[in-house]
């Protein structure tokens, strides 16, 4: 068990959280495992290189779909946190642009997580994204799975640079979530990590869109 978090740490975390609530809208339950971990210079250089990973693989799959790939690689680690933030950042990017829910949605997520193996949760997501438009983002999922399950990849790059880009997020997600896992509790927060969660507006139509989902017809 992880002894209490020194005061030093506690304090800057407080200060750097205050800087992330201004840039993105938010603050990360996490920052004082980080800086445990890794000091200021070490968290600092390695949220940094997560930040700019982020911002490539965004730039390669699309807002959604990039953000939905860096949520499975924190699935797989058994981090709550992590993965229904990206996913729940996903699931706005997506409702913003179509107006619509995916069937991927954030607490049902982490109820199976709680409840399902990784086979069956690997099977609920594919189901969720069956679309001829997802096809893409199923095949990295795939072969990001396959790789977490087996260290093995099996794949064959349907682009330049998809094995290196799977390669990076595995090995990113892997050291962030040593950290990240212990500050989720029994009940992670829902933050979306992006700035779309500084969006009341959208979080609030997509909560009641939810909402309403959920009641049927």
């Amino acid at each position: 068990m992880r002894g209490r978090v020194p005061l030093r740490h506690r304090a800057l975390a407080r200060i750097f959280n205050a800087m992330g609530w201004v840039a993105n809208g938010y603050t990360a339950p996490f920052t004082s495992e980080l800086l445990r971990s890794y000091g200021v210079r070490g968290m600092v250089e390695r949220t940094s290189a997560i930040v700019e990973l982020a911002a490539l693989v965004e730039a390669e799959l699309g807002e959604r779909d990039g953000h939905l790939l860096l949520g499975f690689a924190s699935l797989w680690n058994g981090c709550a946190v992590c993965s229904l933030g990206h996913v729940y950042a996903g699931n706005l990017a997506h409702f913003r642009d179509h107006g619509a829910l995916l069937p991927l949605e954030e607490r049902d997520l982490h109820r199976r997580m709680l409840r399902d193996t990784d086979d069956e949760l690997f099977e609920h997501i594919e189901g969720c994204f069956q679309a001829p438009s997802d096809a893409r983002l199923l095949g990295l999922t795939r072969r990001l799975y396959t790789i977490k399950r087996s260290g093995e990849d099996d794949g064959v790059d349907e682009r330049p640079g998809d094995t290196e880009m799977l390669t990076a997020v595995i090995s990113a997600y892997d050291w962030m979530n040593l950290c990240t896992i212990y500050g989720e509790g029994d009940d992670p927060p829902l933050i979306a990590f992006s700035r779309l969660n500084r969006s009341f507006g959208l979080r609030s139509r997509y909560a009641r869109a939810r909402a309403t989902a959920a009641k049927g017809p």
